[in-house]
């Protein structure tokens, strides 16, 4: 097909013809103008009328976030081996290199009175932050200012397109709709480090990929929990080094206390919103 910006191709005129601006030159071509608010006409593929381009574009139109009862029951998808040993270091010497920094910027206390009033908002990005720089389980936005997307802009790409091919066989919640990378973490877990709030949600997100960085710990903790549909409870989601587990972000998740040795993780999330260039929120 052929997609024109501003102008429609049946409106077009030759400028450089005399007294082009007062003949009839239209092009005759069929326009699909049902996005012409943007500035955008589409001229449907030889063959196809607009009436056909019409249907088969509704058969796109984005599925409605899930809400958190549906994300309980949607499942996931283990991707072994969806990183290389040498991606996976990659990872891990960027967030170390980005630690110290982020750990500068977050907040040294947790101000109980800013989360009674004031911007709601900004209160929690501030303790969502002061969380994620504690020593037994930290943080690290490695999105921030870009720096993933420069840094490993293969590996970025090839994960997205991963996702949105697992996403389209089962879920498509990003078909459909404009999208983007909310986040890229690196998630460094020592001994006590976990996520263990029962009610725990990537709020907002429309797809979480989580990837293990390290060796697994087994029956020393740092297991990943996921929702079982069948039994409605939360179950050790086995993965090993190098693999991942995508899952529609809504959907309960945690991980086990860390009783041993060290745990470290790779997790983008993606939202129906603009990409952010700090933390999660913004």
């Amino acid at each position: 097909r052929i997609v024109t910006c501003v102008e429609s191709l049946d409106s077009c005129v030759d400028f450089e013809r005399p007294a082009s601006l007062f003949e009839d030159r239209s092009h005759e071509w069929p326009t699909y103008r049902r996005h012409e608010h943007h500035g955008v006409f589409v001229v449907p593929p030889h063959g196809t009328s607009v009436l056909d381009w019409a249907a088969h574009e509704y058969q796109y139109e984005p599925s409605p976030p899930l809400g958190a009862a549906e994300a309980d029951l949607s499942g996931h998808v283990i991707l072994p081996n969806v990183v290389s040993t040498e991606e996976m270091e990659s990872i891990c010497q960027l967030g170390n290199a980005m630690l110290s920094e982020q750990l500068s910027d977050a907040p040294l206390i947790l101000d109980l009175f800013d989360l009674d009033g004031g911007n709601q908002d900004d209160a929690s990005i501030s303790a969502e932050d002061y969380f994620h720089s504690s020593a037994e389980h930290t943080v690290v936005h490695l999105h921030r200012a870009g720096t993933f997307q420069s840094r490993l802009p293969r590996l970025l790409q090839r994960l997205l397109i991963r996702i949105a091919a697992e996403d389209a066989s089962r879920w498509q919640l990003l078909m459909g709709r404009s999208w983007a990378l909310r986040c890229a973490e690196y998630h460094d877990y020592s001994v006590g480090g976990s996520v263990t709030d029962p009610q725990h949600r990537d709020q907002g997100s429309l797809l979480t990929l989580t990837i293990l960085l390290s060796e697994p710990q087994g029956d020393i903790g740092g297991t990943l929990l996921l929702m079982e549909p069948n039994s409605g409870t939360l179950q050790p989601c086995p993965l090993g080094r190098g693999d991942g587990a995508l899952f529609p972000s809504e959907q309960r998740h945690n991980i086990t206390p860390l009783l041993l040795g060290r745990r470290r993780s790779f997790v983008v999330e993606l939202w129906a919103s603009g990409p952010n260039t700090f933390n999660r929120h913004r």
